[in-house]
């Protein structure tokens, strides 16, 4: 077999990474390792969960008030952080049960004036 020479591809899997309507586009992804899946943000600041194994949403947030922009997910822990682009930046459990899909910290990176330091 030589990789050189391919000239077709298959798709494995299809995922649906639309969240509540066609409008809330993708905007950015991870994979999680604990547990196995793939964390997708909107640009509504929806943020769905999707089991890589049955590729089925397993959860899903709006808690987020604009555009995530980044998704980053803790290797050894199930953590994971979403940033938006009004500079809420939300640490996430993603396990065990009881606090699966659930905010585990907040922070809003404003200034005193209520004005955005950074986006992530």
């Amino acid at each position: 077999h030589d990789d050189r020479e391919l000239n077709e591809s298959i798709m494995l899997r299809q995922i649906d990474t639309k969240v509540m309507n066609k409008d809330n586009v993708l905007s950015t992804f991870a994979i999680a390792e604990i547990p196995k899946m793939i964390v997708t943000g909107h640009a509504k600041g929806t943020i769905q969960f999707v089991d890589c194994e049955n590729t089925r949403q397993d959860g899903y947030s709006n808690v987020h008030t604009g555009e995530i922009t980044s998704i980053v997910c803790l290797k050894t822990f199930p953590l994971l952080f979403a940033a938006d682009s009004t500079g809420h930046i939300i640490l996430w459990a993603t396990g065990p049960l009881v606090y699966k899909y659930s905010p585990v910290f907040k922070l809003d990176d404003v200034d005193e004036n209520g004005t955005l330091i950074a986006i992530h």
